[in-house]
């Protein structure tokens, strides 16, 4: 009997571990399949990144990725949206492009930088754009929050005076941007090496040497901008040609941060040529602005042309300085002229001069709103010189020198000028007969002449303004100068 008993306890046993089986199995949550339209959320694309190579900005982003949760929010998947369009990128939260979404995990994008951005930083963002059809909204789009930012930096710009003598034989040291066919080697040069182009095929042609940014706007000792002067571009340039066919040409040119501008051109028209210096002024399109130069070589055939050269590049500063300083009286009386005018700044009246520094050697002799100065105190040898003192800068005039006081001659006769300061006539008496008498400015301007041949004469001076002036006389063969004042 217990023999017996055994096969049905066994399966009894197995029946109930069937039964707990299937239990078991009812209790586990099967994952439902993932809806792969994204119509609530719009994800982002991922991991945005850049490289730089030859001023091409390479961007690179991962696919966006739709999240599916559980009823409790755990991550169950995470999956490519099949309603993904395209992407829309960003350059400095400016929209520049629509790049076509197509099943790849990884979107490419080559921004060749044809506006060469200036110094600083940019920033690129990049978006998911997706379709709305599948959810409902014919025609319609829905765009994702900006993955981003990514920020890129460039090199500063130079300060003035920028100064390329190519002394390192390369084009990157100062961030020039070349074509295939411009060298910066080789034995030419005023003094070598320099910048050449050369070599092209047979064939239509244009190729370019472009320098990086150039800071025209603020002066280097602070965030000041500058205010007064004239900038320039000066350059030498040398030309080796065989056949003057007049269809080659270099253009040089200069941009103001927008635009490109033509600012000389150079032609094979008249052959070969030598070295040669050459000075643009520059203000209209630098003053104020970051700049960029750019030598183009082009024409028709590039086996007509055979060399190009450049060297000695500069773009530089100036203030215009006093002019033609000179001694009116020997070691007494120096005048000279104004400046010459600056350029007009676009449309702005340039601030006008606030007057002259007098200086001998070292010594600050005199701030005056004058053209001239009397020395009062005899000083050495010199130099003396005047500064034009403009806002933010001060150019120095030539230098004179003295003392050039002529001994005086123990025989000159005596002469008495008086009153001095004078009103509206001077008296001038000799002991010998005054043939002539020359009243002029102190920038040598006549006035006055006469010739009295008397020992004493009268000079109506109610017609001259005030100032000081120089009384030259002739008497016998004695040649007097006097300074005069005056003063209605």
């Amino acid at each position: 009997m217990e023999c017996r008993s055994w096969p049905k306890l066994l399966v009894i046993i197995i029946l109930l571990v069937f039964l707990s089986g299937n239990t078991i199995c009812q209790n586990i949550e099967v994952p439902f399949k993932a809806d792969s339209i994204a119509c609530d959320t719009f994800p982002p694309p991922l991991w945005l990144d850049a490289m730089i190579s030859n001023y091409v900005v390479h961007l690179w982003w991962l696919a966006p990725e739709l999240e599916i949760t559980d009823s409790y929010n755990y991550l169950l998947d995470a999956i490519r949206p099949e309603n993904l369009l395209r992407y829309n990128l960003y350059l400095n939260e400016e929209f520049i492009d629509s790049i076509s979404y197509c099943c790849e995990d990884t979107s490419h994008y080559y921004d060749t930088m044809d506006i060469w951005y200036p110094p600083g930083y940019i920033e690129y963002h990049v978006s998911a754009v997706y379709d709305l059809a599948p959810c409902g909204f014919t025609d319609s789009t829905a765009e994702s929050s900006l993955e981003g930012p990514l920020s890129i930096g460039f090199p500063e710009a130079f300060i003035l005076a920028f100064i390329e003598d190519w002394n390192t034989a390369s084009f990157y040291p100062n961030h020039w941007i070349a074509d295939e066919y411009w060298y910066a080697d080789g034995p030419y040069g005023h003094p070598p090496p320099c910048a050449t182009y050369s070599n092209f095929p047979d064939s239509a042609y244009q190729q370019s040497l472009v320098s990086w940014w150039i800071d025209c706007m603020n002066q280097p000792t602070g965030d000041t901008t500058y205010v007064i002067g004239d900038f320039y571009l000066e350059f030498e340039i040398k030309l080796n040609h065989l056949p003057m066919s007049g269809t080659d040409y270099l253009d040089v040119k200069i941009s103001d941060s927008l635009n490109w501008h033509v600012v000389e051109q150079f032609s094979t028209e008249s052959g070969s040529f030598g070295w040669e210096l050459h000075t643009i002024n520059i203000t209209e399109w630098a003053k104020g602005n970051l700049v960029r130069i750019n030598f183009t070589a082009h024409g028709e055939d590039g086996a007509n042309i055979q060399d190009w050269y450049l060297d000695n590049i500069r773009i530089y500063r100036k203030c215009n300085p006093p002019r033609d300083l000179h001694w009116v009286v020997f070691d007494e009386v120096m005048a000279w002229s104004p400046p010459l005018p600056h350029t007009t700044d676009k449309g702005t009246p340039v601030k006008e001069l606030q007057g002259y520094r007098v200086y001998y050697n070292i010594t600050p002799l005199a701030i005056t709103t004058d053209t001239f100065h009397i020395i009062d105190t005899p000083f050495g040898y010199g130099p003396y010189y005047v500064l034009a003192v403009y806002e933010d800068c001060e150019p120095v005039s030539n230098y004179i020198y003295g003392p050039q006081q002529i001994e005086e001659n123990k025989t000159d006769p005596e002469v008495y000028i008086y009153p001095n300061p004078a009103d509206e006539q001077i008296t001038i008496s000799a002991q010998k007969f005054i043939s002539s008498v020359k009243v002029t400015d102190v920038h040598g301007k006549q006035l006055i002449r006469s010739e009295p041949h008397k020992k004493q004469c009268i000079i109506d001076t109610q017609g001259i303004a005030d100032g000081i002036y120089i009384i030259q006389l002739s008497i016998g063969n004695d040649n007097v100068s006097r300074k005069i004042i005056i003063q209605h």
